[in-house]
């Protein structure tokens, strides 16, 4: 078990080395990064519990039930990032989890004043069971709070997904496909988590089971990160930002005189659209993309693809 949770911890290290200290790093990089190494302050406190030295540094324990906390709402920022937008940190689930990290620290200080014994106990029961009723409560709180967190995601993932699709006839400069493969991703790891604890000993599930599932969940998402180009410079989320506007600025200005003109816009860009393929007939090579299509034509892709969808009333395969 402890080899385990060294090598667990080490791989957390390294992914999180590797995503946050990166050149020309983007913000979405770095939460990613954020969201990997989040289970290794819980891993840090299974080492020291297994390697018997716990005693000496429990409040590494607690610090990591404080910062567990995190572990949701970087994924719903992250989330948010992938689809172009800005983080809202006055969202009201955010008030909640700052509770829940309070309760936690209210734990952690009523442990402080606990006599010996009591700290003993408390220590044993973190190693062998019974497990102390407040790391149950806090357990349970952030299983809850991860739901609701996750649903909230899943949910905002989704309904972007159509306001993609009403706007643009590709989806491949968009990261909309591994923003649902990522959120469905995590809601399996949330779903594993609940059923481990509801169906096999505390400590089985915390110091065997959960390692393997994180570090099996983890490789699978950075295999779709890198899969999907999901792993930015600056330049490159900059650009996915200016392409997701798109659908920003269609949703504020449908009555407008600005969505008039760029409607026009549309329109103008969707018939040039429709000379080349008529002229050049560039469909007719194997290699023929969105992509070439933009370089044949010096447009960006995401403003094409709107075009398309919006001017020609089509997708990019029809």
């Amino acid at each position: 078990m402890l080899v385990l949770n060294i090598v667990t911890l080490l791989n957390l290290l390294l992914l999180f080395t590797l995503l946050y200290f990166r050149k020309d790093n983007a913000l979405p990089n770095k939460i990613l990064a954020l969201i990997l190494i989040n289970p290794g302050i819980n891993f840090i406190s299974n080492v020291t519990i297994l390697s018997g030295v716990f005693s000496y540094f429990p409040y590494v324990f607690f610090f990591g039930q404080i910062t567990c906390f995190a572990f949701a709402p970087l994924v719903h920022m992250y989330c948010c990032l992938l689809l172009g937008l800005k983080i809202n940190y006055k969202h009201p689930v955010y008030f909640i989890t700052c509770l829940a990290m309070l309760m936690s620290v209210g734990f952690g200080v009523e442990f402080a004043f606990m006599s010996d014994a009591a700290q003993k106990t408390y220590l044993d029961g973190l190693m062998n069971e019974p497990y102390p009723w407040q790391m149950d409560l806090i357990n349970t709180v952030f299983i809850v709070l991860q739901q609701v967190y996750f649903t909230i995601t899943a949910i905002k993932v989704y309904k972007h997904r159509d306001k993609f699709a009403a706007n643009f006839s590709d989806f491949g400069k968009t990261r909309i496909v591994y923003a649902q493969k990522f959120i469905v991703l995590i809601w399996i790891f949330n779903l594993i988590t609940i059923t481990l604890y509801a169906t096999l000993p505390m400590t089985i599930v915390e110091y065997i089971i959960l390692p393997l599932v994180l570090t099996g969940i983890y490789f699978f998402i950075l295999y779709y990160s890198f899969h999907h180009h999901s792993i930015f410079t600056q330049k490159t989320y900059d650009e996915l930002v200016a392409d997701s506007s798109i659908i920003e600025i269609d949703a504020k200005g449908k009555n407008s005189k600005a969505n008039t003109l760029q409607n026009a816009e549309l329109l103008l860009l969707a018939q040039q659209i429709e000379d080349h393929l008529n002229e050049y007939e560039p469909f007719a090579y194997n290699d023929f993309s969105l992509e070439s299509l933009s370089n044949q034509m010096e447009i960006p892709p995401a403003k094409l693809s709107n075009a398309i969808t919006k001017g020609l009333k089509k997708t990019f395969y029809d």
